[in-house]
């Protein structure tokens, strides 16, 4: 469990990988918070991640029901009144990233839920 943590708390180096000579740096920070807090904060990362995977269908869902809608807006006949220039629809869609983090999505796996969206 506290390696899991420790490589969770490196940072990325410009490649993104682990930058590992943070590792003892990482190590001294594990040293100086409790065992308690090392054990929530790595209970809190699983737990997120099983969610976000787990949720992941329902949030694709929701990406075509977004995009559903974005193109009813977006025709003549179900324009909204104030939208006489179709802007609703192209805002809809502009902001589905911003919705499935208010979700509780990360913004990387928001990104691959959309993609996966557009191919499906």
């Amino acid at each position: 469990m506290n390696n899991k943590l420790e490589n969770v708390l490196l940072p990325l180096n410009k490649q993104g990988d682990l930058d590992q000579r943070f590792k003892a740096s990482i190590k001294r920070i594990m040293i100086d918070m409790s065992s308690e807090a090392a054990h929530v904060l790595s209970d809190f990362y699983i737990k997120t991640s099983d969610l976000q995977k787990s949720a992941s269908k329902a949030g694709l869902e929701l990406v075509e029901a977004i995009n559903k809608e974005s193109d009813r807006l977006s025709s003549r006949e179900h324009r909204h009144p104030d939208d006489e220039y179709g802007w609703m629809g192209k805002a809809l869609r502009k902001s589905t990233v911003e919705i499935l983090k208010k979700v509780g999505f990360k913004e990387k796996n928001a990104s691959k839920i959309i993609k996966a969206a557009e191919f499906k």
